[in-house]
Formats: structure tokens, sequence, C-alpha cells
């Protein structure tokens, strides 16, 4: 996922899923017993930094790139 607002993510990746629905397709896999994970790191589009926000318990690790760019 490049960023947490839709509008950002329609002209970026205008035939990609919606987040939430990305989100619900990783929590459905986690309760299934599949281990997932999500990364993290510095943000390039706008809305982005509120997409580690929306994760916990959606997934089993969340890994966090603090290098800046």
């Amino acid at each position: 996922m490049t960023t947490a607002d839709d509008n950002i993510r329609q002209l970026f990746e205008p035939h990609a899923a919606a987040d939430q629905e990305r989100i619900a397709a990783l929590a459905t896999f986690t309760r299934g017993g599949v281990r997932t994970y999500a990364m993290d790191s510095p943000p390039l589009l706008p809305g982005a930094e509120g997409l580690s926000a929306l994760l916990p318990g959606k997934v089993d690790y969340i890994l966090i790139d603090q290098n800046e760019l």
C-alpha cells in the first residue's frame, strides 16, 4: 500500500483494491493462520504516514524502516 489516502491511491494505483479492502484481506489471512506482515517505510506519497495505525490486530508483524530518504 502506498498511501492511506484513497484519492491519492486512485491516482497512482487506479486498478488496485482500496486500502481497506487490502487490510481486510490481510486480516482474513491472519485469522486463518497464515502468517502476515506489513512493512512501513519512509513515506513517498502524502497520507502514507497513516498506514501503520490501520494495521495493529490485522497482521502478525509490522516492520518499520526508520531510514530517511
